[in-house]
C-alpha cells in the first residue's frame, strides 16, 4: 500500500514578550550611556589634568621670571640666600592666583646658573656659585588632581612636574678717579705733555682735537667686527696686541660707524698711532676693561669714550716705566717777580688704572664681583724758577723737587633697585674706599726705585757757589685719610642718557685739589724750619746784599708750591686717572632689562 507523503509543517517559535522586549532595550541604552559617561569622565579628567598642567607652567614661568629678580640681583644688590629667592617666589605665586592651600602642596626646586652655549644651542650650567648666576631655572612639583571619574587607575603619589628659565641682564660701568668732561687749554697743552710721554713721541693736538675724542663713543662689540680673527668680546680682551696695532682696531671701528665725530676722532688716533713707540710691546685691552667672568657678551653695547680708552691703553702700556716729559707753560702759573718757571715731570705707573663692567654684589668670599680702581703711580716734579727777570735775563735761579706719591682708590657696585612700575628709574649704589697719599719737597732721582724714601739734599738757592737755601732733612705729608661710603646714583645712565650727569661722579671725601692745597700748606709749615740759610757764611760784606734776596725766596715758595698744585698735579692726576687720599668715582653706564624667558636644550 502505498505510503502518504510526509508533511512537513513550518515551527513556529514565540515572540519574545513585550515585557522581555523593553528589558533588552533598556540594557542597550545602560551600556551605551555608561560608555558615554565613561568617554566623558575620561575627557573630562584628561582635560583637568590638561588644565592643571597648563595652570602648573603658567606658575613655572611665573616663579622663574620672579627669582631670577633676586638671583640677579635687583632687589638687594647681592644674590639672596636660597630661602629668601624661595619665600619671594612663594608671594608672587599668591599673587598670581594660586591658593594658599594649594602652595602647601607645591614643591619649589630653583637652581641659578650661567647660560652656555656656542651661539646654537645652550644649556644651564648651575655648578656655578649663585653669586655669579645670570639665569635660573625653577621646576614645580604637585600632586595629580584626584579623578572625576576613578575609572583608569593611578598611581598612588602621582606628580606632575613643570619647568620654566628666565634671565636678566643687570651690568654696570664704573670707573675711579677720571676727570675728562670738559677739556680747556691748559689742561690740552698738559695731555699732549703726558700723551707725548706716554706714547714716545711729540703730540700737537688741539682743544677741538680732545673734544672729538671726548665726544666720540665705541663699543667692545664694534671693536670685534673690526679686529682681525676676532669672534668675540671675550677673543677681543685676550687680544694680546701693540698699543699702535690696538689705537688702529680702534680707529677701524671710529670709521665704520660712518659718524663725523667718530671719524675725525679715528683721523686723530691714526695720528698718535703713527708715533707710538712706548716701553711695552704688547698689551690686553682687558687689563683696563675689567669684565666680569662670563659677562663679556652682556657688555659689549656699552659705550666707552675714546679718550678715555686712549689714555688707559697708553698708561697700560707704560705700567712699570717712568716717563718723562716738560710740562708746556701753562696759564696757571703767573707770579709777580718770577720770569719763568720751567717743570719737568716723571711719572711711574705702579698700576695703571682700570675700568670695572658688570653686575652689582659680592660672591661667597665678599670679594666685589665688579672692582674698578684708580692708578697707582708716583709723580716728581723738577721745578726750576727764574726770579727777578731784567728783559729775558733772570738775576737768580731757584730749584724745588715736589713728589706724590698715591696708592689705589677703589669703587665697587655695590647694590641695585632695578626699574619697576612705581619708580621706573635704576638706582645703583657704589662702595668707595680711599688710601692715603704722600707728598714731599726734597731731592728725588727718579732713577730710584724709591726716591720719596731716599731724597737727597735740595739745594733751593744758590748764589756765586754759596748755598743759601736748603732743605735737609726732607719734608714729607700725608694726603688725605684712608675712608670708606656708599655712595648713591640714580638713574637713567648711559645708555639712556648721551653721557654721565654730573651727579653721577661723586668724589669720596675731599676732592683731590683740596686736598693737594691742604698738603702744600702743610708741606710749607715744616718747610720754613726746615730751609737752612746759611747767612753766616755771607760775610759782613755779602750779608746785607744776600739776605733781602733770601727772603723773596722764601716769600715766593707759597704761591709757587699753590700754582703748581692746582695748575700742575691736580690736573696731570686726574689724567691719570689717579686719586690722591680721595676717590673722585664716576658710574658711567648702567644697563638693566626686563626679565625674561629662556628656553634651553
Amino acid at each position: 500500500m502505498p505510503t502518504r507523503p510526509r508533511s512537513f509543517a513550518r515551527i513556529r517559535r514565540p515572540l519574545p514578550s513585550p515585557r522581555k522586549q523593553r528589558g533588552a532595550a533598556a540594557l542597550f541604552v545602560a551600556i551605551t550611556l555608561v560608555a558615554l559617561m565613561t568617554a566623558v569622565g575620561f575627557a573630562l579628567d584628561l582635560g583637568r589634568l590638561y588644565t592643571a598642567r597648563a595652570e602648573l607652567d603658567k606658575l613655572a614661568s611665573v616663579a622663574a621670571l620672579s627669582s631670577i629678580r633676586q638671583v640677579s640681583g635687583c632687589r638687594t644688590g647681592a644674590a639672596a640666600p636660597a630661602d629668601d629667592v624661595d619665600a619671594y617666589v612663594a608671594s608672587m605665586l599668591l599673587q598670581n592666583g594660586l591658593a594658599e592651600a594649594d602652595l602647601d602642596n607645591l614643591t619649589s626646586l630653583i637652581e641659578p646658573g650661567i647660560l652656555v652655549g656656542d651661539g646654537v644651542s645652550r644649556l644651564l650650567d648651575s655648578s656655578v656659585e649663585a653669586e655669579m648666576a645670570d639665569a635660573v631655572s625653577v621646576t614645580l612639583t604637585q600632586p595629580l588632581p584626584p579623578p572625576l571619574f576613578p575609572l583608569l587607575p593611578q598611581q598612588e603619589g602621582a606628580v606632575m612636574r613643570a619647568q620654566a628659565q628666565a634671565a636678566q641682564t643687570v651690568v654696570g660701568r664704573v670707573a675711579v678717579g677720571t676727570s675728562l668732561l670738559s677739556i680747556n687749554s691748559d689742561e690740552s697743552l698738559l695731555l699732549n705733555g703726558l700723551l707725548g710721554g706716554l706714547l714716545g713721541g711729540a703730540v700737537n693736538l688741539t682743544v677741538l682735537d680732545y673734544g672729538n675724542l671726548l665726544a666720540a663713543k665705541i663699543t667692545l662689540l664694534d671693536l670685534v667686527e673690526a679686529a682681525p680673527g676676532v669672534g668675540s668680546v671675550e677673543d677681543l680682551l685676550n687680544l694680546s696686541t701693540s698699543l699702535p696695532g690696538f689705537l688702529g682696531i680702534v680707529s677701524d671701528a671710529l670709521y665704520a660707524t660712518g659718524e663725523g665725530i667718530e671719524a675725525a676722532a679715528a683721523g686723530i688716533l691714526d695720528t698718535l698711532a703713527a708715533l707710538a713707540a712706548p716701553p711695552v710691546g704688547a698689551i690686553s685691552a682687558g687689563d683696563f676693561i675689567g669684565v666680569e667672568e662670563g659677562l663679556q657678551e652682556q657688555v659689549g653695547e656699552l659705550p666707552i669714550n675714546v679718550l678715555d680708552l686712549l689714555l688707559g691703553l697708553s698708561q697700560l702700556a707704560n705700567e712699570g716705566y717712568a716717563v718723562a716729559f716738560s710740562v708746556p707753560n701753562l696759564a696757571g702759573i703767573s707770579i709777580p717777580g718770577i720770569a719763568s718757571i720751567t717743570i719737568n715731570a716723571d711719572v711711574k705707573l705702579g698700576e695703571a688704572p682700570q675700568e670695572a663692567f658688570g653686575r652689582p654684589g659680592y660672591n661667597s668670599s665678599s670679594l666685589a664681583l665688579t672692582r674698578a680702581y684708580s692708578s697707582q703711580l708716583q709723580v716728581l716734579l723738577d721745578i726750576d724758577v727764574s726770579l727777578l727777570p731784567i728783559g729775558t735775563f733772570a738775576l737768580l735761579n731757584m730749584n724745588l723737587g715736589v713728589a706724590v706719591e698715591g696708592a689705589n682708590g677703589t669703587a665697587d657696585l655695590a647694590m641695585i633697585r632695578c626699574p619697576t612700575p612705581s619708580a621706573p628709574e635704576t638706582t645703583m649704589w657704589v662702595d668707595g674706599a680711599t688710601t692715603v697719599a704722600r707728598m714731599a719737597v726734597g731731592d728725588f732721582n727718579p732713577a730710584d726705585p724709591d726716591p720719596i724714601d731716599n731724597p737727597g739734599r735740595l739745594v733751593v738757592l744758590e748764589v756765586l757757589g754759596l748755598d743759601l737755601l736748603v732743605v735737609d732733612p726732607v719734608v714729607e705729608v700725608n694726603v688725605g685719610t684712608s675712608s670708606a661710603g656708599i655712595i648713591q646714583y640714580d638713574g637713567p645712565f648711559v645708555p639712556d642718557i648721551d653721557e654721565p650727569a654730573p651727579e653721577h661722579t661723586t668724589s669720596l671725601g675731599t676732592d683731590t685739589g683740596t686736598l693737594l692745597s691742604g698738603a702744600v700748606s702743610g708741606l710749607l709749615s715744616q718747610l720754613v724750619p726746615n730751609i737752612v740759610a746759611n747767612t753766616p757764611v755771607l760775610g759782613l760784606v755779602l750779608a746785607p746784599i744776600l739776605t733781602p734776596v733770601i727772603n723773596l725766596a722764601m716769600s715766593l715758595l707759597d704761591p709757587i708750591l699753590n700754582a703748581v698744585g692746582s695748575a700742575v698735579l691736580s690736573p696731570l692726576l686726574n689724567l691719570l686717572g689717579a686719586d690722591v687720599g680721595a676717590a673722585e668715582i664716576t658710574l658711567k653706564a648702567a644697563t638693566v632689562t626686563q626679565p625674561y624667558l629662556i628656553y634651553t636644550e
